[in-house]
């Protein structure tokens, strides 16, 4: 990893990010996501 991929990858960690999903993980670095758990659909 180099300066410029440690730079970038600070610039998205610790964030809480509010818009269109797609659009704000079409910005993410590649490689970034290694994981996402998400609430199940529950019958209310």
């Amino acid at each position: 990893m180099n300066f410029l991929e440690v730079r970038v990858l600070g610039e998205w960690l610790n964030k809480v990010l509010c818009g269109d999903c797609v659009q704000i993980m079409q910005q993410m670095p590649s490689d970034f996501v290694d994981l996402v758990v998400t609430s199940p659909p529950y019958r209310d």
